[in-house]
């Protein structure tokens, strides 16, 4: 049941089990397996799974990295669009468009969406990007703004406490300030913006670009391990262990070996 369950988490990151699994799909799956001559066995983690249809692989996933996430064999070495994460822990007060500002008191382009949340609280990058402003900027208050791949910006305004430099790298979900209230604001919370071609866009459900998960050494090993994996026949791991030549010689008492002796 837990070798199932792994399955079908590992496949839930990347198609619908709701609705892109058919009853004519083939489900195929490879799982670490420990086994000793005495006949104990122990199951391991899942190591491959596959879906295919009508005998084509429509996803393999394989585990990999020292952190052992499955990685799908048919993207792993591309660059793909991937959700941006949560900049913070809270929820979405205000959303992009047109409204009244709560301290100007006419209608006006909200640029962003606003994060409620309580002061002091981590403010994250939402995805890898070079800090490229880090400080005062009017009425956002202390700012940071971070420039991503795919000429994609996003900004994070009204920060109690900024947490980088001008200049630096940082990576997803990487802190890079705390929620305050400084700037135009009514109290403590997050104004996020996005950026492309130098105009703010609407952030919610914003895609970012993200860099090929393998390179090409990685990959060309990736690939090697893959099929090997593939040419496993199924139930191998099964099988018993036969006994070395010498095992029955060795659990062979002595009294046993004496010849036995004709009494009278």
């Amino acid at each position: 049941m837990a070798a199932i369950q792994a399955y079908l988490r590992a496949i839930d990151k990347y198609i619908s089990l709701d609705s892109d699994i058919g009853s004519q799909d083939e489900f195929d799956m490879i799982l670490a397996y420990k086994r000793s001559a005495k006949g104990d066995r122990k199951l391991g983690e899942l190591l491959y799974a596959g879906i295919a249809h009508e005998g084509k692989k429509r996803l393999q996933l394989l585990r990999w990295g020292e952190d052992g996430q499955m990685l799908a064999a048919d993207t792993a070495g591309k660059a793909r669009e991937v959700p941006i994460g949560a900049p913070v822990a809270g929820r979405v007060t205000s959303n992009y468009g047109m409204r009244r500002h709560p301290i100007l008191g006419y209608k006006r382009m909200h640029a962003g969406i606003d994060y409620g949340a309580r002061h002091g609280t981590p403010i994250h990058a939402v995805a890898a990007g070079r800090v490229s402003f880090s400080g005062r900027h009017g009425g956002h208050g202390n700012y940071v703004r971070l420039e991503h791949s795919g000429g994609l910006a996003t900004g994070y305004g009204h920060m109690s406490r900024i947490a980088v430099k001008r200049g630096e790298r940082v990576k997803a979900g990487e802190v890079i300030g705390y929620v305050g209230s400084t700037g135009l604001s009514t109290g403590p919370h997050l104004h996020l913006e996005a950026y492309r071609g130098g105009r703010t866009i609407n952030p919610a459900g914003l895609k970012i670009l993200a860099s090929p998960q393998l390179d090409k050494r990685e990959r060309a090993a990736f690939e090697t391990r893959l099929q090997n994996l593939l040419t496993l026949e199924p139930g191998a791991a099964l099988a018993d262990i036969a006994p070395p030549a010498d095992a029955e010689a060795e659990t062979t008492r002595e009294i046993d070996r004496l010849a036995p002796q004709q009494v009278g």
